[in-house]
Parts: structure tokens; sequence; C-alpha cells
């Protein structure tokens, strides 16, 4: 067995699982409707006459009017209002009524009036008002902001569900029509009050105070505009922190230069033009919204000098001294000042292309950092020369880039940007300290793509790294950043042959199949076709070889890392599962997954109740973990065991360091294992990744070692616009085109008698065209005037045939194959000369096959054989 022999102070951790139980469903059964009699004697019958009239003076035509009788609710009489608004009732037998008006878009009339002769009754409907919500007012540069009222929130429906309890009357016998008179009615605009004063009306959601006196608290309010008046107002105290800010900014960047020139003048209080403001000390500029400079008082302008290629928004605050405002000794910024934009248009145009060969740095601007670390190696290269990274002069905790010119990425909508580089690396020792960052910078942060260890020598390899996500639309750069804690334990990290340039996505899964004397299917998927993800993550090969474990036992930590460049195809999809092998019983074992840097941030954490030794051990995640692809991932486990236990298995090797051998002994230093410990193994670690939907449902998957994948595969993420069609060639010869995901070229397409036909297709866009993708097949058709008989070369017996066929192949030694005629080939045996081969095909399907022989001379026979059983 292996084993630590470093001793360490064990720190168990609790974990707390909470079980949440959803209530079940309370159905409640609806109350039997029952027929009332009308259980008082009768009366007299009296005239009611109701004047109906709407607040904001338009015509109440419409308005349904009910009278139910209070304690005989089979006393009932309803009518609609005419445009006079006047409803007569004739024949009312004399009682207690509840009298119910109501209108969409005003509130409901409601009133219990005993009747015992004729009756005169007004009725006033007003309408429904609703007033703005979330009023807030920023007391710098006084702008006050509301949200539009919500009907949904207090709506006359939600207010008398409230308070209609089950079984009564009212809401048994209302009227289907007459509903609750909640309509939703318009508003016109909104009224903007201070301290109780209406200062103006506005149909936007924002308006912007006069100035107001610095330090003094005032009230707020806002109300939405009815056809019928105001609505009940919203209203917020603030206290004004306004102070006048610099006026007329503005910008310019002079011919024929790269600075930018920015002016301004002091503010001005418009009540007393031509007086200076008290107070101003100073200023500050800022370019978009990040702080640039302070400013004399006397000095109102600025040159920036490293002007940023596109768009820079800047502003100008005015710093003021408050003593002149009851504050001595305090300073405050005020708002900002009118924005002044400039636009840079600079830097290198895609597709850009370096490949070092004038040996300078300069000829397309790149920039270096430290003492000639970086420098232009004129005899290595893929091919000479290159830029590298040297390990002379020696540098200890550094990081040091080669950064490119600023490269256009705005006007592209098609397709994914793409950075292509060769890369070397020769280590001197094997520490995993030093390493080389592959970073593209967004116009505001940059961003870590891809990170090479010095875990192993290398000789040149192609890399491809997408930035779509982070630069399309933007001026960007690109940078490639040694760092470490000493130089002198790397040769050399060596760059050529870089490439920035836009990639269009092809076709996915083109594929032609024959059919048989009729032509060629071609068949393809839409180039953002993604087959779904099910799939098992790993680094181990799948077999449980050793297991590792502590010297007297305790805890420790193991994980698989996974870089985001790793996971960029899995963005969007989860962590559902984790499988590993426990190699002897007495541990305690917590599944972890963690993401960032050295597993900076625990996601999940799920302590494991029993497991099964000598074995693959699966365990579904009680809550996924979302994959976003922006940083790495760590799946693993703490493992706490007995001594002389060795619980966690690991594979035969050997470890791919950094990545299948993390291990940690107090769950906050990582190191590799091999690197560490000279434990040349990865962890039995596998994590399941797929999409998942709302509900947190699995896609089934078996629980064998052969679902492991050594590594990642990488799969290009679509980004594409719409598709215009597709191009099609056979033999390098243009077909067709066409915007169907499937074409048939057929034999009298002049496809020719030759043997083997080879396709190829791209998709083309508005602005780009794919690369080509391929397939290839035999050819099926015959020559012009070729019967069928007349192409069957090969004699096969018996034809048709249930099982056993022989086939002649004139005494030759070759190849036989057989094909499905979908394309599949099936069987491939060898023959020799004089053999007489005889083959067995009950195990497949009935239908059309077809057998071909190749010759060692190279020639070709063939021949249909049907299978009928």
């Amino acid at each position: 067995m292996r084993y630590f022999t470093k001793s360490y102070l064990s720190v168990i951790k609790a974990v707390t699982i909470l079980l949440l139980t959803f209530p079940g469903v309370i159905k409640i059964a609806a109350a039997e409707k029952k027929c009332l009699k009308n259980q008082f004697p009768e009366t007299a019958s009296v005239t009611v006459t109701i004047h109906v009239s709407l607040s904001t003076g338009e015509s109440p035509e419409g308005t349904l009017l009910t009278m139910t009788g209070v304690h005989n609710p089979s006393l009932y009489y309803e009518q609609t209002a005419p445009a006079s608004g006047e409803v007569v009732f004739t024949g009312v037998t004399e009682a207690n009524y509840h009298i119910h008006a109501a209108l969409q878009g005003f509130y409901a009339f409601d009133t219990v009036m005993t009747i015992t002769s004729n009756r005169q009754i007004p009725v006033i409907l007003r309408e429904i008002t609703y007033k703005p919500r979330n009023l807030s007012v920023d007391s710098l540069n006084l702008r006050v902001s509301w949200q539009a009222p919500d009907p949904e929130e207090k709506s006359p429906e939600r207010r008398l569900s409230a308070i209609i309890k089950p079984g009564d009357k009212n809401a048994v016998f209302r009227s289907v029509k007459s509903g609750t008179g909640s309509g939703h009615r318009a508003l016109s605009g909104y009224g903007v009050f201070l301290d109780g004063l209406l200062v103006g009306n506005t149909t936007d959601t924002s308006l912007v105070f006069e100035p107001l006196v610095f330090g003094q608290s005032y009230l707020a309010g806002v109300a939405a505009v009815y056809s019928s008046g105001y609505s009940e107002q919203d209203t917020i105290r603030f206290t004004s922190k306004f102070l006048f800010p610099p006026r007329n900014t503005s910008g310019v960047i002079p011919e024929m230069t790269d600075y930018g020139h920015i002016t301004w003048e002091a503010p001005e209080d418009p009540q007393h033009p031509g007086q200076p403001v008290p107070g101003i000390s100073s200023y500050k500029l800022y370019r978009n919204q990040v702080f640039l400079a302070d400013i004399p008082l006397d000095n109102p302008a600025y040159s920036d000098m490293e002007l940023i290629p596109g768009t820079s928004v800047y502003e100008v605050r005015a710093v003021y001294e408050l003593s002149a405002y009851g504050y001595p000794g305090e300073f405050q910024e005020s708002a900002p000042g009118e924005a002044a934009e400039l636009l840079w248009v600079c830097c290198l145009n895609l597709p850009f292309t370096e490949n070092f060969e004038t040996g300078l740095f300069e000829t397309n601007n790149w920039s270096t950092e430290g003492n000639n670390n970086w420098r232009i190696a004129g005899q290595a290269g893929n091919q000479a020369p290159a830029a590298e990274f040297y390990f002379s002069p020696v540098v200890t905790d550094y990081a040091l880039s080669l950064t490119s010119d600023y490269l256009i990425g705005t006007g592209i909508n098609d397709g994914n940007i793409i950075l292509e580089f060769d890369l070397k690396h020769t280590l001197l020792n094997l520490t995993g300290k030093e390493k080389l960052s592959v970073e593209v910078f967004d116009e505001n942060n940059w961003i870590k793509k891809q990170e090479f260890l010095n875990i192993n020598s290398f000789n040149w390899k192609n890399y491809k790294v997408k930035l779509t996500k982070e630069v399309k639309g933007k001026i960007f750069r690109v940078r490639f950043t040694a760092s470490g804690d000493l130089t002198s334990d790397i040769s050399n990290w060596l760059i050529d042959n870089i490439k920035v340039y836009r990639e269009c996505t092809p076709p996915q899964e083109f594929n032609a199949h024959p059919s048989f004397y009729e032509g060629i299917s071609l068949e393809w998927r839409d180039p953002n076709y993604i087959n779904p993800v099910s799939e098992w993550l790993a680094w181990d090969n799948g077999i449980n070889a050793d297991a590792i474990g502590l010297t007297g036992g305790g805890t420790f930590y193991v994980a698989a890392r996974f870089t985001s460049s790793q996971l960029f195809e899995y963005e969007g999809c989860s962590l559902t599962r984790i499988r590993l092998f426990p190699y002897a019983p007495n541990g305690s074992i917590t599944l972890k997954v963690w993401a960032g840097n050295n597993a900076g941030a625990l996601l999940s954490s799920q302590v494991v109740t029993s497991y099964t030794t000598g074995m693959w051990n699966e365990f579904i995640l009680q809550t996924p973990v979302y994959i976003t692809g922006a940083s790495e991932l760590w799946v693993g486990y703490e493992i706490n065991h007995t001594p002389d236990e060795y619980v966690a298995g690991c594979d035969t090797g050997p470890a791919i360091a950094g990545f299948g051998d993390m291990i940690s002994l107090d769950g906050e230093v990582w190191e590799p294992m091999s690197i560490a410990y000279g434990l040349n193994y990865n962890w039995n670690i596998q994590g399941f990744v797929e999409q998942i939907d709302g509900s947190g449902s699995y896609i089934a998957a078996d629980n064998k070692t052969s679902d492991s994948i050594k590594g990642i595969r990488y799969i290009e993420n679509r980004s594409q616009r719409e598709v215009l069609g597709y191009e099609l060639y056979r033999d390098y010869v243009y077909i067709a085109t066409t915007q169907d995901l499937s074409y048939f070229d057929h034999c009298s397409s002049g496809i020719g008698t030759t043997y083997w036909l080879d396709y190829k297709i791209r998709a083309i866009y508005n602005e780009c065209e794919s690369e080509f993708v391929y397939s290839s097949t035999w050819n099926i058709c015959p020559g012009v005037g070729v019967s069928y008989k007349q192409i069957t070369d090969l004699d096969i017996y018996p034809n048709p045939s249930a099982d056993l066929i022989w086939i002649d192949t004139r005494d030759m030694s070759g190849s036989l194959l057989v094909y499905s005629f979908s394309g599949k080939l099936l069987l491939e045996n060898l023959v020799a000369n004089n053999d007489k081969p005889v083959i067995s095909l009950k195990h497949y399907p009935d239908g059309a096959y077809l057998i071909k022989f190749v010759s060692d001379a190279g020639e070709t026979y063939s021949g249909k054989l049907i299978l009928e059983k």
C-alpha cells in the first residue's frame, strides 16, 4: 500500500443536511348550491329609480346594477344602465336590499337600503386609480425616479377575495357580468410634487428638480394622472446634497495624434450668472466612470495621453469645501456635468497573424515586461524565429507579460473569434509552480483563458482558444503572462505563429450514404446543433490499482481539477453525480465540489452515509452544481479514516499532474500528489455532467467504468447568426446550394463511374463562409447504358441467401468487405490465393448488401447480395 508519512492536525467538519418537506395539495370541495325559497310573506311592490354618473364625467352606459334581497336572496333584480344613466326597476317587492353597481375601470358601488316605497337613488362611480411605486431621489443630482403603478398589487379583486368568506350570499349570487368593476384604465402621465406643491408633469418616469438648498430636507411626491385627476401620491423624504456641476464638457482628438484633450467650464448658478459659485476647490475627471485625474481649479483642461481604443466617455465633477454651506472642513463632489465622448479608431484588424519574422516586437506593437526575459529567439521557432520567455536573468515571485496591440472585434456579427498559437516548453525542475497564462482584455478586465504548468516538457503544440464571449463587438488585446516563484526552474516558454481570426461554424455531422443505382443521399445538421451533453468527466483510466491513506489515520482531501478552458463546452450544464472507488472500510467520506483557483470556493458538501468497498460507488448530488465555464471546477471528497485503512482509490497512472492527482492536507493548500509525494497516480474520481431541466431530473447512465473518459473533449461553442445556405461539392466540383439539411445527388447528375466519391460542404453566412467538412462513399451509380447485371462482376452463391454465401475471388489474394446499403462496413476478411471464401450473414437483418473485393494488385470487384431468411 502507498501511504503518507506526514503528520498533521485532523479537523473534522460537521455537515448539516437540511431536509425540506413540501406540503401536499389541499383540496376543498365546492359548497353545494341550493335554491333558496322565499320564506317571507309577499308585500306591496314599488318602483326604484337609480341615477348613475361617473367621476370622470363620461357616459355611464354599460354599468351593471343589481338589487339582491338581504334576508331573501331570491329577490333579485338586474339591469344595465343606458347612456343617460337612469335605470328604473318596477314591481320591486318591499324588503331590505343590497344594491350593487359596477363598471370596468371604476370602483364598485355597494350599499344596503330598506325599500318600502318608491325611491330615487343617486350612484356615483369613482374611477380606479393606482399610485406610482418605488419613488427615489438622487440627492446629488436631484433626479427623482419611480416605477409605473402596478394595477395587480392592490386590485379590488384581491381586496374582495380577502374579505368575502365562503357562503357569503353576495359571493354566491353575484352575477358573472357584474364582476368587481376592477378594469384597468390608462393613465396619461405623472405629476411631481415637492413639499406638497406641484412642480411639473411628465409622461416619463423621472424628472430633475430645480437646484435645491444644500443640506435642507424636502418631501418629494409623485402621482399618476387619470381622467378624473391625480391618484394618491407616493412620497419620500430626502436631504439635498446638490452642488452645481461643471458645464460644457467637451473633448477632441487633435488631428494626427493619439491623445484626447478634454475641457470644461466652471459651475454657475443660473440665478446669479457670471458670479463664481462658493466653495469650489478642484475638479475630478472620470473616464468610463473610472477615476482618471485630479485637476487644479485654475486649469479646467486635461490631455489623456493613454487614450483607449473605441469610445471613451469623460465626466467632470467639481470638488467643494463645504464651509459656505454650513459644514466647515468637509468636502464633497458634485454630480458630473454633461459627458463628452471621444471615439478613437485605431488598432489591428482581424485576421491578425504574428510569426515574429522581422525579429522585432515593435513591428506589430507588442509590449514586454521584465529585464529582457521576453525576447526574440532567432534560432528557435516553428519555424524560427519565435517569441521566448527565457529564465535568465533569474527573477523570483514574478508575473511578466508579452502583450499585443489593440485588436478590433467590433462590427463582427457572424462566427467566433479564435486565438491560435504554437507553444513549446522546456523545464528544468518539475515544481508545478511556474506557469504560462493566456489572457484576453475585454475593455475592462484581463481574463485568464488557459494556463500551462511546468509539470512536463513538450515540443511544439498547436492550441486554439475561443475569445468570442469576451471580445465580440469590442476593442481587445491578448497577452501571454509568465509567472511563478523562480524563473530558473524552467528553461523557457516559446510562442510562435500567433493568429487571431474570425471562424464561422461549419455544418455538423455531414454524411454521404449510397442509395443503390439511384444516387447519393447527403445529410447534415445545422451548425448550431449541439448534442445533448451526458458525459462522465475524469482523468483516471477507470481501473483501481492502489489506495492512499495517512499513517496513523486522519483527514485529507482529494480532487480532480478541470480548467475553465476544458469546461467551455459544458457551460450551462450541471454536475449531477460523483463516482469514486473506496478501497477500504472505516472511512468517513464527504463529497466536495469547489470552484476557482486552488479550489478557493466550496460549492457543494454532501456526507456519504454509506459506501461499498472494492468497487465503484455512484452518488447523486442533492443539489446539482451549475457550470458557468468561466472558472475552474474541482470534483473530489474529504476522507477521514482510521489507522491502517487506505480508502482513497487510485488508478495505475501515470498521473496527469496538476489535474488528476490534486491533494490537500488542510483543504486550503493543494498540490499534485505525483510532484509533492512521488505517487504517480490519478484519483479514481469521476463527475457526471448533463443538461437538466428546472425539475432537476437526471439522465440515466450505467454504473460502469467504461463510461469514464480520459481528459476532456472539445466542442466549438456555436455563436452564429442565421445560416443563409449550404454549398455542396462533389470531387471538388460545385454541385448545388441549398437551405435544406439534406440533398440527393442523383446518378443522372453526372456522377460518372469513379468508384470512390468525395463530398464537401460549407455553411454560408451573411458576412463569412465556414470551413469545409468532408464525407466520402463508394459510387453505386452505373455508367451510361450499363445494366445492373453488367456491373455485378463478383460471383456470389447462393443469391438470394438465408445464411452462408460463397464468393468467387478468381484465385486472387486481397481483402473481402461487406457493407450495408447505408454505407456501414460490417465485415472485412483477408483472402489468400486460391481461397474459396465463405461468409455467414445469419446475424444480420434481411435486405440488400454490397460485397466488395479489392485484390492485392489494386483491382476492385463488387456485387449485390439479397439476404432473405
